[in-house]
């Protein structure tokens, strides 16, 4: 967990870093519990960004417009229960985005970014309150997996997302549990 001195781990960041293809940016076990935490604007390219066990518990996680190409983001088992975690006018293009076994319990997750030509993995992902708003996401190419994802309790919205040029959404919900509000289309891959 980062200590009081956590904020000069994140200056790059702030600064607009741009990270590259070969390159780690390791936020792994980060704890960010209040404050404001700036990715705004940020650029990582063919690297790892790497928020493995990360715990986002409050304050706000402001990733708008940062971009995120042909590499992995990692969220893997990252616990969301409070605050905000912002991805609005994100893109994350070519790679892969890895939210396995993410636990969001509370707090606002903003997915309203484009998700092109990659995987986007929710496999296993818990979702048990707080939102989880996919709304003005945009998907072109690639493949959005929710399989084993579980649905508890808060809302996960994905009623207005925008999919387009053979994006392929796994759909494992024949029933949507409560609290999941899925577009007419959901998981039917569009006319190409």
């Amino acid at each position: 967990m980062p200590t009081d001195n956590s904020h000069l781990i994140i200056a790059a960041a702030r600064r607009r870093a741009t990270v590259t293809r070969r390159c780690a940016v390791d936020f792994r076990d980060a704890g960010f519990s209040g404050g404001e935490v700036d990715f705004v604007g940020a650029r990582f390219s063919g690297g790892t960004v790497d928020f493995r066990s990360a715990e986002f518990s409050g304050g706000t996680v402001d990733f708008r417009n940062s971009r995120f190409s042909r590499g992995t983001v990692a969220f893997r088992n990252a616990e969301f229960s409070g605050g905000t975690v912002d991805f609005h006018s994100a893109g994350f293009t070519g790679g892969e985005v890895d939210f396995i076994g993410a636990r969001f319990s509370g707090g606002t997750v903003d997915f309203g970014g484009l998700f092109s030509d990659g995987t986007v993995d929710f496999v296993g992902a818990k979702f048990s309150g707080g939102t989880v708003d996919f709304r003005n996401a945009g998907f072109s190419g690639g493949t959005v997996d929710f399989r084993d994802a579980e649905f508890v309790g808060g809302t996960v919205d994905i009623s207005e997302e925008h999919v387009s040029n053979g994006t392929v959404l796994e759909d494992p919900f024949e029933d949507p549990p409560a609290g999941l509000v899925l577009s007419p289309d959901f998981g039917s891959a569009p006319p190409q």
